[in-house]
């Protein structure tokens, strides 16, 4: 495969968004699969790269021939590809699922879905610090306009907040990058970390300096405590289509701490990854908690976002293979679950005389098929057996059994997963048992585009479930070289840096 090739997960939506943004004449029915066929598009690619990457291992590909240290290097391995797949798979889900207003079938709706698949796919591949920071910037300002096109009051109060953070933490970053700039003189990952141990004591404390502030910033991005207070009220807000997406906002973060960690900082990240231990299993209790106190679906889905983040950390904080597999076999059926929620809490409120709210006892009940797939939905979020959360529980605990905090970290993850389990309980007794059913005549049936997304999302967490095994090895693969700070440097000296032609006077 040309390695140039990597950059179609970027090129793409941003063809397509293009694209769109000229389509205020087409239909909105014609705009929609328009869309969709991006975003499958999209996925199809992320597969064939994944699986590339499975044969190849790393894959480097410097952009237009120029040197790595001023140029765009993009890097593709198993983890960036199991990322790619998951944002191929939520933007799919908010292509097909159809909004409540006429805001959802805009020509600026679907450019900015497009725009922002394009800043989580650069995000997933850049192997650049600045060019991160640009990814930042553009999934964030792809995420304000579809948070502000939620109608209401409260999504632009909530949209407000999550600007204000968002851009604390961007103006955090870019001191962060200053720092390391003047340090190395490249922002270039591999670079960075081959750079790290010939650095004089000044510059070296100067870049821990740089890497705590990073380590900040990315907390942020991951909604970690207690900079998660912002996530609920704004995904919530968020129509359903939007919130699905952003379930993998949080992720973003994650994946940045994991591999600036690793490919930067290496083994010296050990004892920033042991301080934010104790913050992913806080994070972890303070969402469960969340759910448990959540005054509607909408909510709860977002606490369930949280409650992802916080295992997520914990995985990736005891820094072994098979803890950060566990964590990757954990994240990727949690975001599905999360997403299959906020959809879920949107059909509900758009029944007639429906209502996400948990005590809205005078509201209509849920058709019987709505409540068996709520009922899914929750016990998949609540990692209770035979869904794959649960399984993967089941291999982080059994990773941190040689860690010195095993105690902890089991308590902490098994009181969590009790606490979300009778979440659960009480949120689906509240909103299917609590409430009088509707008569047949007054529910008529819901549009096709509404069954289609929820349905797709509970189909690939059962295969996930069936196929566990495969699952894993595909991210112990993922987790070994995303651990080996070596990985990113020796595959980038063998991408073929062809001399540049003299300028011509």
């Amino acid at each position: 495969m040309n390695a140039h090739l990597l950059a179609l997960p970027i090129a793409l939506p941003m063809l397509f968004g293009a694209l769109l943004l000229a389509s205020g004449r087409l239909d909105p029915s014609t705009r929609r699969r328009l869309s969709l066929l991006a975003c499958a598009c999209g996925l199809l690619l992320a597969l064939c790269l994944l699986d590339h990457a499975l044969e190849a291992g790393t894959v480097v590909s410097a952009m237009g021939n120029w040197p790595t240290r001023v140029g765009i290097v993009l890097v593709l391995d198993p983890l960036a590809g199991l990322m790619l797949c998951l944002t191929g798979v939520l933007g799919c889900v908010a292509a097909l699922h159809p909004g409540a207003t006429a805001d959802h079938d805009n020509a600026r709706w679907h450019a900015l879905l497009q725009f922002q698949l394009m800043g989580l796919n650069s995000a997933f591949l850049t192997g650049d610090l600045f060019n991160l920071f640009v990814s930042f910037e553009v999934l964030l300002i792809s995420s304000y306009g579809l948070l502000l096109a939620s109608t209401g009051r409260s999504s632009i109060r909530a949209g407000i907040g999550y600007v204000l953070i968002n851009l604390v933490g961007s103006s955090v970053f870019l001191m962060a990058l200053a720092l390391v700039y003047g340090c190395a003189g490249t922002l270039n990952m591999a670079e960075l970390g081959a750079a790290l141990g010939q650095m004089s004591p000044q510059q070296h404390a100067m870049m821990q300096i740089a890497g705590a502030l990073l380590m900040l910033v990315f907390a942020i991005k991951a909604a970690l405590l207690p900079l998660c207070f912002w996530l609920p009220g704004g995904y919530a807000a968020a129509s359903g289509a939007v919130a699905a997406l952003f379930a993998v906002l949080t992720k973003v973060g994650l994946y940045a701490l994991l591999r600036v960690g690793s490919t930067v900082y290496g083994d010296t990240a050990d004892d920033g990854f042991g301080l934010l231990l104790p913050v992913g299993m806080a994070t972890l209790v303070l969402g469960a908690l969340g759910a448990l106190a959540a005054p509607d679906l909408g909510r709860f889905a977002a606490h369930t976002v949280i409650t992802s983040a916080g295992t997520g950390m914990v995985a990736f904080a005891l820094g072994s293979v098979a803890s950060v597999a566990a964590g990757l076999c954990y994240l990727l059926p949690s975001s599905l679950g999360s997403a299959l929620l906020f959809l879920i809490a949107d059909k509900l409120r758009r029944m007639p005389g429906g209502s996400d709210q948990l005590q809205a006892l005078g509201a209509a009940a849920p058709p019987a098929a709505l409540q068996v797939l709520m009922f899914l939905a929750l016990l998949a979020i609540s990692s209770v057996p035979p869904f794959p959360g649960f399984l993967a529980k089941a291999l982080l605990l059994n990773a941190s059994v040689d860690g010195s905090m095993v105690g902890l970290v089991w308590g902490t993850l098994l009181a969590a997963s009790l606490l979300m389990l009778l979440a659960a309980m009480r949120s689906f007794a509240m909103l299917a048992w609590k409430r009088a059913p509707a008569p047949e005549r007054d529910v008529p049936l819901s549009p096709r585009g509404l069954w289609l997304a929820p349905l797709l999302l509970i189909a690939i967490i059962g295969a996930m479930s069936v196929a566990m095994a495969p699952l894993h090895r595909v991210a112990e693969m993922a987790a070994r070289t995303a651990l080996d700070p070596t990985a990113i440097a020796i595959a980038q000296e063998r991408a073929v840096i062809l001399p540049r032609p003299p300028v011509a006077p």
